[in-house]
């Protein structure tokens, strides 16, 4: 096991990864709580009709948002999934693998028994609803200059389309698959 996270501390990471730049050579910069916590019903279809029309109707699509105080919902849920057994896992390979990369980026799947209710809209209806939700994707790099070493590139509610696996998988700059972790 890596550390064991507090909510107070994952609550200041998410806070510090909001805007700043990824290492990483392609995507943007931390977006966690721009884009998934309390959204306006505007703004929530506002980004699904950008991602819709940039993903393509063929695509499943969903944005999610945080609905309740952002200490009590997303800081918890993301608590969650850093002290999963996935998430450790990918913690040790980023600090201690003798790879010798320096930039590594982990997409973590986790479904927690726990449930939040998470405000949502689907390419399948195109309305604002609430459902509770317990499956969660956090992409995480590694980030040198932060005090704790990481980078929340963005962290949000999701259904889970494999079954809810918990899983992570670890990606070098390149975009070459060099790890992955089961939960």
């Amino acid at each position: 096991m890596y550390r064991i996270f507090s909510s107070t501390e994952v609550d200041g990471l998410l806070r510090a990864s909001e805007g700043r730049p990824t290492q990483f050579p392609s995507g943007r910069g931390g977006h966690g709580i721009t884009k998934h916590l309390l959204l306006s019903n505007k703004e929530m279809m506002k980004i699904y009709h950008r991602e819709y029309k940039r993903e393509g109707s063929s695509e499943f699509l969903l944005v999610t948002s945080f609905s309740n105080t952002y200490r009590a919902e997303m800081a918890d849920a993301a608590t969650l999934v850093l002290n999963s057994k996935q998430a450790q896992a990918t913690l040790e390979t980023f600090f201690y693998d003798k790879s010798n990369e320096r930039i590594l980026r982990a997409e973590i799947h986790y479904t927690s028994e726990r449930t939040f209710n998470l405000r949502y809209v689907a390419s399948t209806g195109g309305a604002v609803r609430t459902m509770p939700m317990s499956s969660f994707v956090m992409i995480l790099e590694k980030y040198l200059s932060d005090p704790l070493k990481l980078h929340i590139q963005t962290f949000y509610g999701t259904i889970p389309m494999d079954g809810g696996r918990n899983y992570a998988t670890i990606l070098n700059a390149r975009g070459t698959k060099l790890f992955s972790h089961l939960g």
